[in-house]
Order: structure tokens, then sequence, then C-alpha cells
């Protein structure tokens, strides 16, 4: 289990060739980092999805994964 946040970039090689093979790298922000780091930044939200983990035994109670759009709005 790692901390949050993370990537698997910052594993050593053979760790992160086991775990993930030649999948792309992964990182994990907490929702205040993600979200509010966002809006902070000045980006408006315009969606939000959630997909469970399938892998994870949590699955069955909660998403494991979250993707936001978010733009920029022109000044």
């Amino acid at each position: 289990m790692c901390s949050v946040p993370t990537s698997s970039a910052d594993l050593p090689d053979a760790v992160r060739q086991r775990a993930y093979g030649d999948g792309p790298i992964e990182y994990s922000h907490t929702l205040t980092g993600q979200l509010g780091g966002q809006l902070a930044a000045g980006f408006t939200l315009t969606h939000l999805v959630e997909a469970p983990h399938h892998a994870d035994a949590t699955a069955r109670y909660l998403p494991g994964y979250f993707a936001t759009r978010a733009v920029k709005p022109l000044r």
C-alpha cells in the first residue's frame, strides 16, 4: 500500500515491472489535491466520472478511479 499522492514512476524498475508490466504510469492523488488543485489553478470543472477498480477487494463498495474534465476560461 502506498501513501497518496504517489506515482508508479517512483517505484524501482524491477518492482514497477512486476506490478505493472508494460502498462502506463499511474498517478494517484487525494480528491482534495486533484479537484482542489484544478480549481485553485483557475480551471472550471465540467465533468466527473468514476469507475470501479475490478481487481480490488473494495470494488463492490466504492469506485477506484475518478476522471475529471476541466477547462481554463479565457480571460
